[in-house]
């Protein structure tokens, strides 16, 4: 068997592997809500990040990466029911000219329902209820889109393998300072947004509301489209899921 991690693979893999469509579309179509903002604690938490982290290493910009999700998934409308996975391992595979390729790894960060789930399992959360991959990076090449690009495809896959009636997915590349979006809509279809600049450390609200709230708005369409938990829907899905992955 032919086996890539998401950090290595290309856009022929990745389509090859996952069924989607890799050719590069813009995405716009996103909903910037002007009515949301960050808590009121937001800005203070950043101010101090500013103050008391080097941001030239990877580990202190995720500290701001850190601040948007919590603040976001935290949000009063999200019921509580949203949950951030760190460092989720999934992969797939596929029989690709009479040889089975695989494609897999660790997502930085994956957002699906998590509701009731013990915070320290060890029982991996059920991987049909994530449509969120973030990507991390410091530096940025080329292959850090595509790996941001093969988590998301991943989750697309499993999402439709599992027969789910809603497969899109999105993704987030970011370093703290310089972000792009991605979305794969429920055609396979690839997209991806501008890249858009956060003037690190200082905050600047135009910026800082402006990624708040796409952010927000990946979190949103996330919410809405995920199965809750417990329902009949999503053990049957999970079920199914698990069994391709046992074949």
């Amino acid at each position: 068997m032919e086996s890539k991690l998401f950090g290595e693979a290309d856009d022929d893999w990745i389509e090859s592997v996952t069924g989607i469509d890799t050719k590069r579309r813009l995405w716009n179509t996103y909903t910037i809500d002007d009515s949301i903002v960050p808590s009121p604690s937001f800005k203070d938490r950043f101010d101090q990040i500013s103050r008391v982290f080097h941001l030239e290493k990877e580990a202190g910009r995720r500290i701001y990466l850190n601040l948007f999700l919590a603040d976001i998934v935290d949000r009063e409308e999200f019921q509580g029911k949203l949950r951030i996975f760190p460092e989720l391992e999934m992969s797939i595979t596929k029989v690709v000219g009479g040889k089975r390729r695989k494609l897999g790894g660790k997502h930085d960060y994956t957002i699906g329902f998590g509701q009731g789930l013990d915070p320290f399992g060890q029982k991996t959360p059920p991987k049909e209820l994530h449509l969120v991959a973030i990507e991390g990076s410091r530096n940025w090449e080329e292959q850090n889109l595509w790996q941001c690009v093969a988590e998301a495809a991943t989750i697309f896959r499993v999402r439709k393998d599992a027969k789910k009636a809603k497969c899109s997915v999105w993704g987030v590349l970011t370093n703290a300072t310089d972000w792009i979006f991605i979305h794969i809509d429920e055609d396979g279809k690839l997209h991806r947004s501008d890249k858009f600049l956060l003037n690190l450390p200082y905050f600047r609200e135009n910026e800082v509301f402006f990624i708040y709230r796409l952010l927000y708005h990946v979190v949103d369409q996330c919410f809405r489209a995920c199965t809750p938990p417990g329902s009949e829907e999503s053990l049957n899905a999970a079920n199914h899921a698990e069994n391709d992955d046992n074949q």
